[in-house]
């Protein structure tokens, strides 16, 4: 099983902008879903604070997080290719910032963002603690952290683009070795 994440390359760098969109052919309910959820948690704790997305991909969790107008909102990704169309696709959006790097070596400075938002990340990192070092290196602890992942509901990862999946209680106690409260 590879545990190198290919769906840019497989859907293109886009793909999560037709997921979110109104076409019946590429729309999925639960990346929707997941993005209003996320959005909402954020906006309820975000007015006039700065936000990183770690895993941001295409650009479109972040543009939609920029709508409840934090101070400065930043995303993190690895793959250039979505970075560079999360760029174009949000360039419009002057307090957007997309940057290439990977989840476990942030390219920012230590205590920079008051709100993270990790979305369907962790599942994909064979050591997930250092993501949660990462996060805690750089959280000023003003906002919130969401870290969402799926479910676990088999022995393996269903997805074999997950490298490990957590059965709700598995998770909460990784999340809570950094983050108690």
């Amino acid at each position: 099983m590879s545990h190198t994440f290919t769906k840019y390359t497989k859907h293109g760098p886009g793909y999560h902008w037709g997921q979110v969109g109104s076409s019946v052919f590429k729309h999925n309910a639960f990346v929707h879903a997941r993005i209003i959820m996320v959005n909402r948690l954020v906006k309820t704790h975000t007015h006039g604070l700065n936000v990183l997305d770690i895993g941001c991909g295409d650009g479109v969790l972040l543009e939609r997080l920029a709508r409840s107008k934090p101070s400065q909102a930043t995303g993190v990704d690895l793959d250039e290719d979505a970075v560079a169309y999360a760029r174009k696709k949000t360039e419009h959006i002057p307090h957007l910032t997309f940057l290439t790097g990977s989840a476990t070596a942030l390219p920012v400075a230590d205590h920079s963002f008051d709100t993270i938002v990790c979305s369907e990340v962790i599942e994909h990192l064979p050591h997930p603690e250092i993501l949660l070092n990462e996060i805690q290196r750089v959280w000023t602890g003003k906002g919130i952290i969401v870290i969402t992942t799926p479910i676990r509901l088999a022995h393996q990862p269903l997805d074999p683009e997950h490298v490990q999946e957590f059965f709700p209680e598995d998770f909460q106690q990784l999340i809570c070795t950094r983050f108690p409260q």
